[in-house]
């Protein structure tokens, strides 16, 4: 019913097994009230959420599931300084094991962000460089590289005139 109120029952019970009953009034489009039993009509008022914001745009999930992995991000801003062969990127990357370098260089190579190069040898050597996509993210790590320079220092931990 488009535009109408509905009311879910929610059961849940604590470690102690004591039932706890919850009513969600929801309006499609709207608001969520999660009210208690014993809850006042200004207390759920007070605790209304806007469903808009709980919503995470697909983009922004496609690129941290990528770029969010560990050590993707530190192998792509190494490679767009140069390209470079594996145990230079190794080196480069300090706490990297090969298996997992190896494994994030082929994931990003079969996403298209990373091309991967073999010269005939001997000895046969293998390099990495970014590919176009790769090489576009230059300004996004930029950025983040600023950021961090201003609002996380060393310690790891933001200045607290930040944090407000």
């Amino acid at each position: 019913m488009v535009g109408s109120a509905v009311t879910v029952v929610e059961y849940a019970t604590s470690i102690t097994t004591a039932a706890y009953f919850f009513s969600l009034h929801l309006v499609p489009g709207s608001t969520l009230v999660r009210m208690a039993p014993d809850q006042t009509d200004a207390e759920a008022a007070c605790a209304k959420v806007h469903t808009a914001c709980v919503q995470v745009d697909d983009d922004m999930t496609r690129v941290f599931t990528l770029l969010g992995k560990r050590w993707s991000g530190l192998v792509i801003a190494v490679l767009i300084r140069q390209p470079v062969h594996f145990a230079e990127l190794r080196r480069a990357i300090p706490g990297i094991s090969e298996r997992m370098l190896s494994d994030r260089l082929a994931e990003l190579v079969s996403v298209g962000l990373v091309v991967r190069e073999v010269t005939e040898g001997p000895p046969l050597r293998v390099s990495y460089r970014l590919s176009e996509a790769g090489s576009a993210l230059e300004p996004a790590l930029g950025e983040l590289r600023q950021w961090a320079v201003r609002y996380l220092p060393e310690g790891g931990q933001c200045p607290e005139e930040f944090r407000k």
